[in-house]
């Protein structure tokens, strides 16, 4: 398995195992309450420092993508961010490093 695969793969893992595990059941449940979707989010101290850590690795791969943009398709740079901000560094990241690694093949 190269490695534009294997990011290939993490890509579809990082999609669907966040979004299926819990947060399309609390959508199904909740709709699109920002409220109490963020009152859930920051309802304790260790929720609170992973959600933390969420948000400031969203930056970190948001200026990632952003500052290699040359290093990736011409098209296709903004396609990590949109991903990050939408779904989360679980498929943001891993899209970023298959652009990238197509790019160089």
């Amino acid at each position: 398995m190269t490695k534009r695969h294997l990011y290939f793969a993490l890509c579809i893992l990082g999609g669907l195992v966040p979004m299926a595990a819990e947060f399309l059941f609390w959508l199904f449940q909740h709709g699109l309450e920002v409220p109490g979707f963020l009152n859930e989010l920051f309802t304790n101290r260790i929720s609170a420092f992973f959600a933390l850590a969420v948000i400031f690795s969203v930056i970190a791969v948001c200026v990632l993508a952003i500052s290699e943009r040359a290093s990736l398709p011409s098209r296709l740079w903004g396609l990590p961010v949109a991903a990050t901000i939408c779904v989360g560094v679980s498929l943001g990241l891993p899209l970023f490093l298959y652009l990238r690694e197509s790019a160089r093949s």
